[in-house]
């Protein structure tokens, strides 16, 4: 397991000069902290950073201790890669910017099937209320969350992610259904976490037959409300007029459109395809 002194490093507060770079890749201008604030940066990180696991493939050829990156690579990968993550960087990258904006913003800890703590996402108290926020389940959860509001409905398509809560322990759970059927769910747990924590859930997400290390997956937002998702050699767009599917025969057959529709390089494509069908050999033998 990752130790806690590393992590420690690896997620620690970055400087005024790391936020107003990280502000300028969002395309947003440092404002003191108010919901409308909030709600402009949570929408343009969104429609800015994917979430991906194609940096987390990359990551494959580093020793685990350094496969999560520090606050400048990950900035770096935004700008030069047009990448960005899954939960174990987005949300924790997105919780420093908004402590070093001023916000009272918390990381939380999520189970998904029964495993604890193997997601992540945010926790905001702004003018009396709480919200949530989360940038790492490739979710349109575009608006920041009122939890006095639940249970409440986010809906896209035929596709709808229902919050429930608060249970008896303060936490609440969000399930994905799809045509009425649940087909994922997480619940949050009510007690504040940090990126020190995520030890385990760094370990459990690079096991062999971990979701995200058999496939290649990225999903990126675009106003006014359109999803756009390729994972398992299929390309669905998602708005709120329906949903429209595109499949490919091979990966190599992407590329392009990975290019074209989310500003990944060729190379750094094929480099994430190499090291997937390298980790798929070696979990097989």
């Amino acid at each position: 397991m990752i130790e806690r002194s590393i992590l420690r490093h690896t997620y620690r507060a970055g400087s005024r000069e790391d936020s107003d770079r990280f502000l300028s890749l969002l395309g947003v201008a440092r404002r003191p902290p108010s919901l409308e604030a909030l709600t402009e940066i949570y929408r343009a990180f969104q429609f800015t950073v994917p979430f991906e696991n194609i940096s987390k493939l990359l990551s494959l050829d580093q020793p685990m201790d350094k496969r999560m990156p520090d606050l400048a690579g990950y900035l770096q990968q935004i700008e030069q890669f047009r990448l960005g993550g899954t939960c174990l960087t987005n949300n924790p990258y997105l919780h420093r910017l908004l402590e070093d904006l001023g916000y009272d913003a918390e990381l939380r800890s999520a189970d998904m099937e029964k495993n604890r703590q193997v997601h992540t996402c945010l926790f905001v108290r702004l003018e009396e209320r709480s919200y949530h926020l989360d940038v790492g389940f490739s979710a349109p959860f575009l608006t920041p969350l009122p939890l006095d509001s639940l249970p409440a409905e986010v809906s896209q398509g035929p596709r709808s992610y229902r919050f429930r809560g608060p249970d008896e322990r303060g936490g609440f759970a969000m399930s994905t259904c799809e045509d009425g059927k649940e087909i994922h769910s997480y619940d949050v747990n009510p007690e504040p976490f940090t990126a020190e924590e995520l030890g385990p859930g760094i370990d459990f997400s690079f096991r062999d037959g971990a979701t995200f290390m058999k496939c290649l997956a990225i999903t990126k937002h675009f106003p006014p409300d359109q999803t756009k998702t390729f994972r398992d050699l299929q390309f669905t767009e998602r708005d709120s007029q329906g949903v429209r599917v595109t499949k490919f025969e091979t990966l190599e057959q992407a590329e392009s459109l990975v290019r074209d529709v989310y500003g990944v390089p060729n190379e750094i494509y094929r480099r994430a395809v190499t090291h997937l069908k390298r980790r798929m050999e070696s979990s097989t033998d």
